[in-house]
């Protein structure tokens, strides 16, 4: 039986299905979700990926299986806009697949009904995966002819708000904008800023918590404030005051938390990281677009650029893309989907700069070839694999580059040459 969630979720997996029909691909995207979090995304990429596995279904579980570091997921749901083929039924219940909910049928291949039963799975297998069809079956349904038809009159796909590409231009798309993270990326504002924001802010509320920086690290395995907050909660189960809604209290939490965060910018300037004014100067001259791809506030976004580089630098930034200008958060690629939107470019013609696995794979699920990581203490552990390079940062002067991954060996800088160089080399 379906439920309201189930809207929710499948009109998240739609939004993928519509990402891969501007890649020319077939539009079907899908999520795959445990304890109320998206673990996994994936959309059709047989065409472009040369890969007849490479179905939306499997590519999301393989991208759940990157970040929690596992084959199986018990407990999960896996949504995704067309019914699965028996290649995509046998790998769900392979991977412990709690539930499948579908949007449309597929009456050529379809292995819930349609053509086999397959799914919901039977007694002879050791786990049993469970489904449910119809969920915006018309709308999952009409892109999916809309394509089609498009095809068949070997006319474009049409633009439906997403960067477009094909496999033609892949590979000559030219190096136009440098997109940036902010947190961790831009400054050390998650140990010396936010963390520190967040206990006065408990103090002011008259909450005995307190973030140290071993706990802080292991909270910022969540994206966003809020969220942050709820999974403290949730996972470490501390004291509660007697509030009637704790969502409610949350918000009025962050928001306090919030205004001593940029309280604390204006008093003490937090540093740019090594190297990020002298690549954004350099971006700017040379006319390479920047924009800005952050689940941080723009309140937050315009305080650390207001005290480090000065009013006049919001003017170098052609879009700034914070967390409240889209539904999912990091490592969900919709920050990414919107600044290149905004910009008018395919991620074929943007290079991004992370420091976390979070942001990682949220510019490589947008589609973006070339990503720079400049770890921190936090996140030097974490599991890089697909960055372009991994650096300490990016060099100046005073702190020459070092590299801890990537083709590159040696470099003092990276500077837009190297990135440019970067770019053009086939990944």
């Amino acid at each position: 039986m379906e439920d309201n969630q189930d809207y929710i979720w499948m009109r998240q997996a739609l939004e993928l299905a519509h990402f891969a029909n501007s890649t020319h691909e077939v539009p079907v995207g899908a999520i795959l979700v445990q304890d109320n979090q998206i673990i996994g995304r994936g959309w059709n990429q047989s065409i472009t990926g040369n890969d007849p596995s490479a179905h939306a279904e499997i590519q999301a579980l393989r991208d759940a299986g990157k970040q929690l570091d596992n084959y199986r997921f018990p407990g999960s749901t896996l949504y995704t806009t067309l019914e699965p083929c028996p290649m995509c039924a046998g790998a769900i219940v392979q991977a412990r697949v709690s539930k499948v909910v579908y949007g449309a049928d597929d009456p050529k291949s379809g292995a819930c009904g349609s053509v086999f039963q397959l799914l919901p799975s039977d007694t002879r297998f050791n786990h049993r995966t469970d489904c449910i069809g119809g969920i915006l079956a018309t709308e999952s349904s009409n892109l999916l002819k809309q394509f089609f038809q498009v095809r068949r009159s070997k006319a474009q796909p049409v633009n439906l708000g997403f960067p477009t590409m094909n496999r033609a231009t892949k590979n000559k798309q030219q190096f136009q904008a440098l997109l940036l993270d902010v947190d961790g990326t831009m400054a050390e504002t998650e140990r010396d800023g936010h963390r520190v924001a967040f206990n006065r802010a408990f103090a002011d509320f008259d909450l005995d918590w307190c973030w140290s920086e071993d706990i802080y690290g292991q909270l910022l395995t969540v994206a966003g404030g809020k969220e942050r907050i709820q999974y403290f909660i949730d996972t470490y189960h501390p004291a509660l005051p007697q509030i009637p809604n704790i969502q409610e209290f949350i918000i009025e939490l962050h928001q306090h938390k919030t205004a001593i965060y940029n309280q604390i910018l204006h008093d003490s300037t937090i540093p740019l990281r090594p190297g990020i004014a002298r690549l954004l100067q350099e971006a700017k001259e040379q006319g390479i677009m920047l924009g800005i791809v952050t689940t941080t506030s723009r309140t937050n976004v315009e305080s650390l650029i207001n005290t480090t580089l000065g009013p006049q630098a919001l003017n170098w930034f052609a879009v700034i893309g914070a967390g409240n200008q889209v539904t999912a958060k990091k490592p969900a690629p919709d920050i990414y989907q919107y600044a290149m939107q905004q910009l008018g470019l395919p991620p074929q013609s943007c290079i991004a700069i992370e420091d976390s696995a979070i942001g990682l794979n949220s510019a490589l699920s947008a589609g973006i070839p070339t990503v720079i990581v400049t770890v921190t203490d936090y996140t030097r552990e974490q599991n890089l694999t697909g960055a372009t390079l991994v650096v300490e940062n990016l060099g100046d002067s005073e702190h020459p580059c070092q590299v801890l991954a990537g083709a590159i060996n040696s470099i003092n800088l990276v500077d837009i040459p190297l990135l440019k160089s970067l770019h053009e080399t086939p990944q």
